[in-house]
């Protein structure tokens, strides 16, 4: 859920965000039905990381990326 990405960004940045919640909108989707089962069984894929690990492993990427982008302005 998109909560739990942005409580990740949280906990990875040592930071609290306001966050306001609101009634659903109008193009909000109410359910999705992802499934991964068919990735996984005709690729023998499986997800290897969890929520937490991929939100620092970005947000590391992230840093390193614009400070090197940043060296070339």
């Amino acid at each position: 859920m998109l909560i739990d990405f942005i409580e990740s960004l949280e906990k990875v940045r040592d930071v609290t965000v306001i966050k306001k919640m609101v009634p659903m909108q109008a193009d909000d989707v109410h359910q999705t039905y992802a499934n991964t089962q068919s990735l996984e069984h005709d690729y023998e894929y499986k997800l290897k990381i969890d929520v937490e690990q991929g939100t620092e492993e970005f947000v590391s990427w992230y840093k390193s990326f614009y400070k090197t982008l940043s060296s070339f302005v």
